[in-house]
């Protein structure tokens, strides 16, 4: 399977059936599963505007990715800018989708562009993004058929569509197992060719355009705490793996100091708090009564409440006081 953060949405409550089944097509789709990463409503930048999906392809560039759940019967109107359709009866103002992918590219653009990483060193397009990046809108209850006979296809290209075919298990992208299906009809999106990135650089796109994957750690006064401070401000790959993929039951993590073991655990408790509908209650317990503050001071870095309402944060003895009264 495609690498795909969060490893699966099934339970979450914001995401619509739709966008339920883009994500388990992607999964499978995107072959070689080694070359692709994908993000579900990751943030960019401190707009706070979320894309549906954005899959990077290692020989491709990043692709945003819109899906709209609408029915055809549910379009009422269209032009170049907006669309209307009826939900419980009740005609909504829409943004096309179209421009509303072309407006997330545009942020992604601007927040690409300030790590200079991210710039050609190339004569011709020195200081310009050298990452391509596409978009694409995904209709998964719109037929191709019905988008031909459509009018709004005049407001939406096909070539930077999917449909409902498209997503069919028996349809041609699924059925090739080689993923070239994919990559034909998704090559033309991109504005141009790829050069690639190396490793070290995909681990910096990933740590921005999924910020879960970064810790930015509150300023510490201790002049000592420097060097741990760089070392750890950033989940690496295997870190963030570990601590989303961690499963229900008792879990032993072991490392040595500064290996970043608090962070997978403060890591874990912001994503069950912000995608999982299941756990009502968190509680983060350490034995350090000194660590408390520091742990939630990280907490609310995230941009996370601590606290009855948010991630309860206490020492080992605290808890023995709540328990025994």
């Amino acid at each position: 399977m495609a690498k795909m953060y969060p490893e699966d949405i099934e339970s979450f409550k914001k995401a619509t059936e739709g966008e339920k089944r883009v994500f388990r097509f992607i999964r499978e789709a995107a072959r070689p599963h080694k070359d692709f990463i994908c993000w579900y409503g990751p943030p960019i930048g401190s707009s706070g505007k979320e894309p549906d999906f954005i899959l990077f392809g290692k020989k491709r560039g990043l692709l945003v990715i819109e899906v709209k759940d609408w029915t055809s019967k549910q379009i009422i109107s269209y032009n170049p800018h907006q669309f209307t359709i009826s939900v419980s009866g009740k005609p909504e103002k829409r943004t096309n989708p179209d421009k509303q992918a072309k407006g997330y590219v545009n942020s992604l653009k601007e927040r690409l562009t300030e790590t200079a990483e991210f710039l050609s060193d190339q004569p011709k397009y020195r200081g310009k993004l050298k990452i391509p990046i596409g978009r694409i809108a995904v209709f998964p209850n719109i037929s191709r058929s019905e988008y031909a006979e459509s009018k709004f296809k005049w407001f939406i290209e096909s070539e930077r569509s999917l449909f409902k075919d498209d997503l069919d298990p028996a349809g041609e992208i699924l059925c090739d197992r080689s993923g070239r299906k994919l990559q034909e009809r998704i090559s033309g999106i991109f504005p141009f060719p790829f050069e690639g990135l190396t490793q070290k650089e995909i681990d910096k796109l990933s740590f921005i355009i999924w910020p879960e994957a970064k810790i930015d750690l509150p300023p510490r006064p201790d002049p000592g705490k420097n060097r741990f401070q760089m070392e750890v401000l950033a989940l690496d790959e295997s870190q963030a793996r570990l601590a989303l993929h961690l499963g229900p039951g008792h879990q032993i993590i072991k490392g040595p100091p500064g290996s970043g073991k608090t962070l997978v655990l403060v890591h874990r408790c912001c994503h069950l708090f912000k995608y999982n509908p299941q756990a009502k209650k968190i509680i983060l317990i350490c034995y350090n009564i000194a660590l408390v503050g520091y742990l939630k001071r990280l907490i609310q870095e995230k941009g996370l409440g601590t606290g009855i309402n948010g991630i309860e944060v206490c020492h080992f003895y605290e808890l023995c006081s709540r328990v025994l009264g």
